[in-house]
């Protein structure tokens, strides 16, 4: 089969593997779930402090900021001089507030497009700081997992009970891909996809990516643990970073906005020492910090900002 007809068949049958992704995903959830006391889940929800709450909200808002460095660094790579910096973080932050929540679509390209442009940006560079946001994100994934699965082997076999050598062939993937990354930045690589044009940017800026990116990943599973420590679980860092990151392939797998109920089937399917109704009441206030906190922000501020943008455009 050659590659045209191979994209052609692999065009009709990706809805019909995404419904039975969607629908695997579903059934997990729901068998997931129907092991939840939710007698136990009431109970603990009255019981998660609000020193730890307000600890992970910080730490939420605090992702949020490297995430909306994601797109200053897009800005800077584009070289666009005549947004400054207190347009571009509370604009990022609106955008992915409504991404996290809505999906990438929505959030994520809806929002950049409607408030980037009404800043005056070129509607044909906003895709391009989306695409560099995304490979911002990735990039630190690949470079953790790759940790997780070449120096954690063991506890990575408890949680899933794979043969090692799948695990270190998964780590080696992974590691390739970070490195790859960084050199095509070397060389200054330009990739053409159909209309896009995107040039690898230098390998500083690539570099300041990578930290970013780890950085942001250690405190979204950081939060979690913290949350999951609170009920003195007695799970390792490092196996909660390797779950939220499984889930986090999993909601991208699914189109589902905020990986709702994906994230929760992931983490309930794992050999956890923990009991199910725990581990949802930890998601569920990591739900509340990460996605619905920010949410709660972004709402007025997105409609403070038309006004300003409206004040702004008539001043001109």
């Amino acid at each position: 089969m050659n590659t045209q007809k191979f994209k052609k068949t692999f065009k009709k049958l990706r809805p019909y593997l995404t419904a039975l992704f969607i629908g695997l995903v579903g059934y997990l959830v729901y068998e997931s779930l129907s092991e939840v006391s939710w007698v136990e889940v009431k109970s603990a929800l009255l019981k998660v402090s609000i020193p730890t709450v307000l600890v992970c909200s910080a730490l939420a808002l605090m992702n949020y900021f490297i995430l909306s460095s994601y797109d200053y660094l897009g800005f800077r790579y584009l070289k666009i001089s005549d947004i400054n910096v207190k347009k571009i973080y509370p604009s990022a932050f609106i955008s992915y507030a409504f991404n996290l929540n809505l999906g990438a679509l929505v959030g994520g390209l809806g929002f950049r497009y409607r408030i980037y442009s009404g800043w005056g940006v070129d509607k044909s560079k906003i895709p391009l700081i989306m695409l560099f946001s995304t490979l911002s994100n990735w990039l630190g994934y690949t470079a953790i997992i790759s940790f997780i699965l070449f120096f954690r082997t063991k506890e990575i076999q408890d949680l899933i009970s794979l043969p090692s050598w799948s695990i270190y062939l998964c780590g080696a993937f992974s590691l390739g891909v970070s490195l790859g990354y960084m050199a095509l930045c070397l060389t200054r690589y330009e990739l053409n996809i159909k209309k896009i044009h995107f040039k690898f940017p230098e390998f500083k800026l690539a570099l300041t990516q990578l930290i970013l990116s780890m950085a942001q990943w250690l405190i979204v599973s950081g939060i979690i643990f913290l949350l999951l420590q609170s009920f003195e679980a007695s799970i390792s860092y490092e196996q909660v970073l390797f779950t939220a990151m499984i889930a986090s392939i999993a909601g991208v797998l699914t189109h589902v906005p905020a990986g709702l109920g994906v994230l929760e089937a992931v983490f309930l399917r794992m050999n956890f020492d923990i009991s199910s109704s725990l581990i949802l009441v930890a998601l569920l206030s990591y739900r509340f910090v990460y996605y619905l906190l920010p949410l709660f922000i972004a709402i007025p501020s997105y409609l403070s900002l038309e006004y300003f943008q409206k004040k702004d455009n008539r001043s001109k």
